[in-house]
């Protein structure tokens, strides 16, 4: 069984933000989501990223904030095991953060 991580972006444009309603919803789908993970053995591991971070660019400056590009910002990511890619973007397709507009799953191989 091969490893592939989740990517989570999510849109941080003021006009896509979810109301409390909504967030407690996405959090119940997510919870469900990844227990269907666990308990089929795919889920490996993950995390989400707090919100301090800092870049390091090839000319030595230092910025302290996450990168974000389009108003998009990585959240966190999870590990599963998958036989292949296809495998993968089958359970990626069911994350519940895609119920949100604008959001993102980036699939990658660990190599």
């Amino acid at each position: 069984m091969k490893q592939f991580a989740l990517l989570f972006y999510l849109d941080i444009s003021s006009e896509n933000q979810p109301d409390e309603t909504t967030m407690a919803s996405y959090m119940r789908d997510w919870n469900a989501w990844t227990t269907e993970l666990s308990a089929s053995g795919k889920l490996q591991g993950g995390n989400h990223f707090g919100p301090q971070a800092a870049t390091i660019q090839s000319d030595g400056s230092i910025s302290y904030k996450p990168v974000s590009n389009l108003n998009l910002s990585i959240a966190g990511y999870l590990v599963i095991g998958a036989t292949d890619l296809t495998e993968a973007m089958q359970a990626a397709q069911k994350c519940p953060i895609l119920k949100g507009e604008g959001n993102w799953v980036e699939v990658r191989e660990i190599a």
